[in-house]
């Protein structure tokens, strides 16, 4: 190349190192054939490093929008029912609910009982799983040991509900035809958290419409009654040793509690 020389431009150095390297002439007229070349050829490998780079980074974001989509078609088609169980104490409950959780459990068995549930009738029931995780505020319901005490060697009804406990099933149940079918997993989960409420709060639904205040008064004017006072007196002076500003002992307020629930008993 014998361009006349001109004073370089940064551009120019530029190429002269990529010259230096390729064993290729000098030049530093960005004019002539041989630096428009260059020029040209790093533009196109630039545009072409960039391209792969957009094709690379739509591909990750199309992958990231399939995913998302297929997230957020599960949780639509998920679907999430709690069920509370209550009722007088003795009435059933605890076996009640054993007995549910065993024929969901046992959905693919010749004998289960779900006449009354539609995925069942239509044989769509892929799997079911009990989580055993503890509800808020509540404990885990004690599903293997009801089950044991009603089929054990000797058989008894299982111990009566004395706090709230809970658990969940989860229900993989095979979609439906629909728009949404396509969308993720080829079926759906049904989360059904089933509580179990101790008997005795449904004798307590009346103090909802009451202040403490109200409720003491009620108390007080029920034990007047002869037979009541007589066994409120065997309570009273364990409360009156109470000191209502002493710093709060969670084992004397329990002892409190457990001798004011016998005192309801007699």
């Amino acid at each position: 190349c014998n361009c006349p020389g001109q004073i370089p431009t940064p551009f120019d150095l530029a190429c002269r190192l990529v010259y230096q390297h390729h064993n290729i002439k000098q030049c530093a007229n960005t004019s002539c054939t041989l630096a428009k070349d260059l020029r040209q050829g790093i533009i196109l490998s630039n545009l072409k490093s960039l391209l792969s780079r957009g094709k690379a980074s739509t591909q990750h974001k199309a992958h990231r929008l399939k995913e998302e989509v297929s997230r957020i078609g599960e949780k639509i088609t998920d679907n999430h029912l709690c069920l509370g169980i209550t009722g007088l104490s003795g009435s059933g409950k605890t076996t009640f609910i054993s007995s549910l959780i065993n024929q969901l459990l046992s959905f693919d068995q010749p004998n289960v009982a779900l006449s009354g549930f539609p995925p069942a009738l239509s044989q769509r029931i892929l799997g079911v799983k009990l989580h055993t995780t503890r509800i808020d505020g509540g404990k885990v319901f004690p599903y293997q040991e009801s089950y044991q005490a009603l089929c054990g060697n000797n058989p008894r009804w299982p111990q009566s509900t004395t706090d709230i406990s809970g658990c969940t099933v989860e229900i993989k149940i095979k979609k439906s035809p629909s728009l949404l079918s396509g969308i993720g997993k080829p079926y759906h989960s049904l989360y059904l958290e089933i509580l179990d409420y101790p008997g005795e709060w449904l004798l307590d639904l009346p103090m909802r419409q009451q202040s403490y205040s109200q409720w003491c008064q009620q108390f007080y004017a029920q034990y007047q009654h002869p037979q009541r006072a007589a066994i409120l007196q065997q309570w009273l002076p364990e409360l009156d040793k109470l000191d209502p500003l002493a710093t709060f002992d969670p084992a004397v307020v329990e002892q409190l509690v457990m001798q004011f629930k016998s005192m309801l008993s007699q």
